[in-house]
């Protein structure tokens, strides 16, 4: 009876949701990469599109260089501090205390303050 140990050594790449499309994304002719833009744009409401660079975009030319700048434009409305007290009562404390800390964010004003007794 003869034993063996053995023993193997692999690699796996695995690659994340964004990276793939990142992938996607530089790989696509320009008129798909337009599309695309437009696509999203469209179905998104709190993307903001800068017609100017996809205008740009268009009109590119083999050989020449078209800058953009790295940032997404997103519309947002600015969180309330009662919104804000919610959200993070929803994660810190468990069932029965955010019962009662979602009542005491009902008697504060907008600046934090208590408008009234807690009895």
């Amino acid at each position: 009876m003869e034993q063996r140990l053995l023993q193997s050594n692999t690699q796996i790449l695995i690659i994340s949701g964004e990276l793939k499309q990142s992938f996607e994304i530089l790989t696509m002719q320009t008129e798909d990469l337009v599309n695309s833009i437009t696509a999203n744009y469209s179905n998104n409401p709190f993307l903001d599109l800068n017609y100017g660079k996809i205008e740009a975009l268009t009109n590119y030319k083999k050989g020449s260089h078209i800058y953009f700048d790295a940032e997404i434009e997103v519309l947002t409305h600015p969180e309330s501090l009662k919104e804000h007290l919610i959200n993070q009562i929803n994660i810190a404390f468990p069932s029965l205390n955010q019962k009662i800390a979602s009542t005491i964010t009902d008697y504060l004003n907008e600046n934090g303050y208590l408008i009234e007794d807690i009895d």
